[in-house]
């Protein structure tokens, strides 16, 4: 039972933190452009940021089924979240 309730608040935390990557992105369209995939047949989640017609050198990719989903989604967050400080600190030096 404790291994089911474990594995239900994992898959929950995945949800959230998928959910939470997401609205990261919108919130900051302005500022960054990303691609988001999901494919609920192959649990993978891909994160791509794109300038112009050309992606960057960040490629974030979770396989969400992996033991380590949840760290891996929150690792994405991070590095998002810092880049897109970044691009607001260079857009304030430019202005």
């Amino acid at each position: 039972m404790i291994t089911q309730t474990q594995d239900v608040a994992n898959q929950r935390a995945i949800q959230y933190t998928v959910n939470s990557i997401y609205n990261l992105v919108f919130e900051n369209s302005d500022v960054i452009d990303f691609r988001i995939e999901f494919s609920t047949k192959h649990k993978y989640f891909g994160v791509f940021h794109f300038e112009g017609n050309r992606t960057k050198e960040l490629h974030l990719i979770v396989l969400l089924d992996s033991a380590s989903a949840l760290e891996e989604l929150l690792e994405v967050e991070d590095t998002i979240i810092e880049r897109i400080a970044e691009l607001k600190d260079q857009k304030g030096e430019a202005a």
